[in-house]
This record gives structure tokens, sequence and C-alpha cells, in this order.
């Protein structure tokens, strides 16, 4: 159930978000209903985070002797990790209202690391776990690249956190072509929330193209199996997303990358690359094999936390509403687990933080396979038209009017289609909707 209260700080007002329940809006309840409470706090001191780190380095055994100690360790940081949910919670908040502030249009989702990415990461940096700068993420997407430097502007004057380092991928593209900037700031919180300060949260600030393109890679990595985001997996697929982010870039007067050759040499690349990996077909494919998002909502099934997972032999997407941090997170670790234990590595799951189902589906479309606009963009480019930036917002597929929803078990609620009936009993009709 969700609690009644309203967390201190900056963000948006409880209710200011809606949702379709049958043909009408209807308001329901942001993230900002949760009080600091809510959320975990860490468990064990800064010496048992870094232990736990240093054994997350190597290889997780589930023999009975060693079982007790692994779980220990699981546990330890997984309790680390989640003591981050409130900071970016109240960051997630604090950007959103610098978006609507500034008169600009765009969303914002956040994140906790996923465990496998967190190992990645200890075994690839020398540092420490408590010293994992993005542990905790929020995104935010704008329109255009004038509107995501304003952002980042605002962010930079006006957040009211401790600045900590600043990674600018669109100045200075990483290997691979990826784009973005990366805000890292120090949690500092007031009252209750005292106890989080210090948590590093990372801010990722980016255009719509820029989103695109990093959409696209993560979702042939998820098809393919490979984790082409960290610059793994078939060298010509890579080599195809670093040549495509160098068109981004140029359409929205920004550097290219080093690693590329001039356009014209470039589009006929790409060109090849698209003959030998039928790769604008392949993308095209990706948008038919995941499973609908189209969420029942009633007064009490507002749910603002998602469980994702991807199964990589299905070709799936389950999306799981949890209804409170706690829950949230409890259940993620719960599932962790479960993949290292049995050894799973065809199942991803991220715990993902957003108002709204429309919100979700437009910041993590990776997950839902939904990469039209890049392929869109590569046909221009393969038919040679001129590469367009992206300034509307995307525009939604039709949905196909269905019969009321059978088989919901996967909501582990049994919710029900509403009636109009209903809610005017229950008192929809007299609340505020926003125009």
């Amino acid at each position: 159930m969700i609690p009644q209260r309203t967390c201190e700080g900056e963000g948006g007002e409880v209710g200011d978000k809606s949702v379709m329940v049958g043909n009408h809006l209807t308001p329901v309840p942001s993230s900002s209903d949760y009080a600091v409470a809510d959320f975990p706090s860490f468990e064990y001191s800064n010496r048992d985070v870094r232990r736990a780190g240093d054994t997350l380095r190597g290889t997780l055994t589930f023999e009975p002797e060693c079982r007790e100690e692994t779980l220990r360790v699981f546990q330890i940081a997984s309790s680390w990790r989640s003591s981050h949910a409130h900071p970016i919670n109240s960051i997630m908040r604090s950007v959103s209202a610098r978006i609507r502030i500034a008169g600009l249009e765009g969303i914002t989702v956040a994140r906790l690391k996923r465990m496998p990415s967190v190992r990645k990461k200890l075994r690839n940096h020398a540092g420490k776990l408590n010293q994992i700068q993005d542990l905790g993420g929020v995104r935010a997407i704008l329109p255009s690249m004038n509107d995501a430097n304003v952002l980042v502007s605002e962010i930079k004057e006006k957040l009211n956190h401790k600045f900590f380092d600043e990674d600018d991928y669109v100045a200075d593209p990483k290997e691979g072509g990826y784009r973005s900037v990366h805000l890292i700031y120090k949690f500092q919180g007031k009252g209750e929330a005292e106890r989080f300060d210090g948590r590093r949260i990372e801010i990722q600030v980016r255009s719509r193209l820029q989103h695109a393109w990093a959409t696209a890679v993560e979702a042939a990595g998820l098809i393919n199996g490979q984790d082409m985001k960290a610059g793994e997996g078939d060298e010509r697929w890579l080599r195809l997303f670093d040549l495509m982010s160098a068109e981004f870039a140029l359409v929205e007067n920004a550097p290219v990358s080093r690693h590329v050759p001039e356009r014209a040499q470039r589009n006929q690349e790409i060109k090849e690359l698209n003959r030998a990996l039928n790769a604008a077909d392949v993308l095209d494919d990706l948008r038919y094999v995941s499973q609908s998002l189209d969420l029942v909502y009633t007064k009490t099934n507002n749910p603002t936390y998602y469980l994702l997972e991807y199964d990589h032999v299905s070709k799936q997407v389950r999306a799981v509403p949890k209804y409170g941090p706690s829950d949230a997170l409890s259940d993620y670790r719960r599932r962790e687990l479960e993949n290292v234990e049995t050894h799973n590595e065809n199942r991803k799951t991220v715990l993902v933080e957003a108002d709204n189902v429309e919100s979700l589906k437009q910041a993590y479309p990776n997950y839902f396979t939904d990469v039209a606009y890049f392929t869109q963009t590569l046909r221009r480019i393969l038919s040679g038209s001129p590469v367009e930036e992206y300034t509307v917002p995307p525009v939604h597929r039709a949905q196909v009017r269905r019969e009321p929803i059978g088989d919901l078990q996967w909501t582990k609620g049994g919710y029900r289609r509403v009636t109009e009936e209903e809610l005017v009993k229950r008192g929809w009709n007299k609340r505020k909707r926003k125009k």
C-alpha cells in the first residue's frame, strides 16, 4: 500500500501525473508520495562494504561450506546499493522540477545498477564498492541538444547537492560512439535524509538522438546475448553503431568521434555493413517480440517501481509492478540472487523507478525493443537522405482495442478493469485533472 505522505524537497506535487483508465485520464500518485522512512537504511559499516566488494570481484560459490558467507556478501552489497534508493528518488524529482521550471519538455527515470554490472565494474576498475559513482542513476531525456544543454546548466547552477565530477561524452564521445553528459553528485539530505549523505548519484542528460542510439545498442545486445553497451560483441555491429553515432553528432553540431572516417567514406561503410548484417531489417524485427506493457490502473494499483525482466531465450520482456521501495528492493535482491545461484545468464533483471508507465516505455525502450527511430534514421542514410534532429515527442503506436484483460497473474494482484461508474463512486470525478 502506498503511504499517504509527501517527501520534503524539490519535486512534483502528488497527483500531477495521469494515466488512461478506460477512456478517461485519471490522476495517480507520483513517487513523491514516499517518505524518507519508507526507504531502506544501510545496515552495515563502510569496512563491510569494501570487503564485500573485494569478494564480489571473484567467483561466488554456493557450495554448502561457503553458502552462508556468500549470502552475507550479497546481502551487504545489496544493502549498500539499496541505501541509494532515497537519494535517486529525491534527485530525480529535483531534475524533473528543473525541467519544468526551465519550460522544457522531457522525461526522467531512475534505476539502481544491476549486480552483474556492479561485479563487472569491480573487476575492470581498481576502486572499491563504496567508490562506484553510478550505483544510483537518474536519466533525463530532452527533445534536442539545445534543451539538453539548458538542463545541464540548470542542474549545475541550482541542484542542492554536492557536485563531485563530470564526464562530458558529447564534447568527447566514448570510443564506440556513446554520447551523453554525466554529472555526478554527492547526496546531501535534511533531517531524516541525512543518513544517506555522501551517496554518489549519476545524472545522465541525453538528447533523444543520443537516447535513440543508446537504445539501439542495448536492444541489439540483448537480442544477440552480447554486452554491446560495454563494447563487447560482434565487431561489425559495434562498428555500425560507431559510424551512426557520428551521423547523429553531425546533425546536432556536436564533435564527431575521432575513430571514424570522413562522411562520404563513413556513409559507404554504413551501407556495406547494413548489407552484411541486414541490420535495418533485424532492428525492425526487434519491435515485434516484446510483451505488452498496458497495465491496469485502479485507485490502489499505482506502481512507481517496475522490475523489468528480459529473457534472452524467449526474447520476451516482463514488467512486474511494485508498490513501494522496500518491497521493490527486496524482490530485486531476491531475483538477482536467484540468477546468480542458478547461474542463469539468460535472464536480465533491472529495477526502474518512473512516475507512470508511459515515462517508463519512453525512457527504457531498450527493454521493450522499440528502436524504431534509430532504424528510421539508418534507412534515411541508406537512401541518401539527410539525418534530422529528433525534436518532437515519440509517436506512440495506436493500441488495438482489446476485450477485458484475462491473465494478469504476473501482476500478482488479480486486478481487473475498472468501470466509469466505479470510478465515480470512488470519488475520482472530484479530483482535479491536469489539462
